[in-house]
């Protein structure tokens, strides 16, 4: 037993340092890294933890409990953090129904009031009943009101799997998924509540197949950098890959959802501070949890990194950011406590600490017509880029469309003269040694360019 549980201490121990005061604190861990740590364990089964992170830097941890993955004892804990990870409270009871409390999310609205959703089933003598609920708490998490159920006309079963989106003009998002009346596949929509989440009388769907083959469901939301809303959505009967949809009136109509590269499930969606998008989500190849980075608003997903593989009952990742440019996922593992050095133990919500490598803007870029069709894009170089990406729009606080990919810190571009007024971006795109996805920053628009007419012409 101590042979087996060594290597599991020397991990857990790597990268703490001790002050000359006697506190221990966390040294940053280099970029392409993972360190894992047991949040919690349990004799029990664990899973779905959501997290979020408060105004204050405290750190909120909810997840379910039960005898199994799907049992009628099935609770509702929270743990908190006030270190930014290193240590964790004992877990209090968020919810305790008399039915199976699952799928928590947490998400902080304007006034500190934190919300918890999740759904909870029913087996009755009339069969099975799937419904949100909704718990809200104004201590920080420290307690907590009953649990509010949230019924939704028109469906017949609903269920959640994201945190709840605060959104600028004052409304919350509720992502959600269930079965709609006389549908034979479930369907995507999102809760509206424009009283920090006292009522939600109105939902619109974000993702239906009218044919019946395809089903969605587990929808995650995100607030791109150009105000868009971006929704990942994991399918049914169409072999697991991913799809995505967008709105640009806050949420009010939907794109139709297209298919993205990604085979997976339960996905989770974050924007950094430095406007990066990075995905968490149950992977297949190998089966685990994965991240993947997007540089064009989520159309495309590259760079899979791999946080965790294993096999069972896993995943489920909710992803926050803290200072120092890292990321920590947090996840769950069934029956592999013994991992990471708990193996008396059944199940461990986990924790990944994962530092992204912080690469400077391009700066110094300028834009002048070489002659009436080309213009001449210049920049200073980036010492760690491996290339640049070049966009352009018409909207000086828009990113635009990648319009061609160079190695230069220079391009020259063919333009038509009879295009409007036009701005230009530049992007560092770098990968490291240590397999990290690519990653961009971006650098202020250009000055404005208009188009010039031929001297030669009257």
């Amino acid at each position: 037993m101590q042979e087996r549980m060594a290597p599991f201490l020397v991990v857990a121990l790597a990268g703490l340092l001790v002050s000359p005061s006697g506190c221990r604190r966390i040294e940053t861990p280099p970029p392409g890294s993972v360190r894992t740590k047991v949040v919690y364990a349990s004799d029990k089964h664990l899973g779905f933890p959501g997290a979020v992170r408060l105004h204050d830097g405290t750190l909120l941890v909810a997840f379910r409990e039960g005898s199994g993955h799907v049992s009628p004892d099935g609770a509702i804990l929270i743990t908190r953090s006030t270190d930014n990870g290193r240590t964790w409270t004992k877990p209090d009871t968020l919810a305790d129904t008399i039915f199976d409390d699952r799928d928590p999310s947490l998400a902080e609205i304007p006034g500190g009031m934190v919300l918890a959703n999740f759904f909870a089933i029913e087996d009755g003598p009339r069969g099975r009943s799937i419904f949100l609920h909704l718990a809200r708490s104004a201590d920080e998490g420290k307690t907590w009101s009953e649990p509010m159920p949230v019924r939704v006309p028109g469906m017949s079963w609903v269920a959640c799997s994201d945190n709840i989106l605060p959104l600028p003009n004052g409304a919350l998002l509720l992502p959600a998924y269930g079965n709609p009346e006389g549908d034979s596949v479930n369907s995507a929509f999102a809760l509206i509540s424009e009283d920090l989440g006292m009522t939600w009388n109105r939902w619109v769907l974000i993702a239906r197949d009218s044919t019946g083959q395809v089903g969605y469901n587990e929808p995650a939301l995100a607030i791109l950098p150009d105000q868009r809303l971006l929704c990942v959505l994991r399918t049914a009967g169409a072999q697991h890959w991913m799809a995505v949809s967008f709105s640009s009136d806050w949420g009010l109509t939907w794109s139709q959802p297209v298919f993205v590269d990604v085979q997976g499930e339960a996905p989770d969606v974050l924007v950094t501070r430095d406007r990066r998008l990075v995905m968490g989500y149950r992977d297949f190849s190998p089966r685990g949890v994965s991240l993947r980075f997007s540089y064009d608003g989520g159309r495309t997903w590259e760079g899979e990194w791999p946080i965790y593989s294993g096999f069972g009952d896993l995943a489920y990742a909710s992803i926050v950011e803290v200072p120092d440019h890292q990321l920590l996922v947090f996840y769950y593992a069934d029956r592999a406590a013994w991992r990471f050095g708990r193996p008396e133990k059944r199940a461990a919500i986990l924790m990944a600490r994962l530092a992204l490598d912080p690469m400077r803007p391009p700066t110094g870029l300028s834009a002048s017509y070489k002659d009436t069709a080309t213009v001449s894009l210049r920049w200073n170089r980036v010492r760690s880029a491996h290339y640049y990406r070049i966009y352009r729009t018409e909207r000086p606080d828009a990113l635009g469309e990648v319009i061609i990919e160079c190695t230069e810190n220079q391009c020259l571009l063919r333009v038509d003269p009879a295009d409007s007024l036009a701005y230009y971006r530049v992007t560092a795109v770098s990968s490291t040694n240590e397999g990290l996805p690519d990653y961009l920053v971006q650098t202020p628009p250009s000055e404005a360019i208009r188009p010039r007419r031929s001297p030669h012409k009257r």
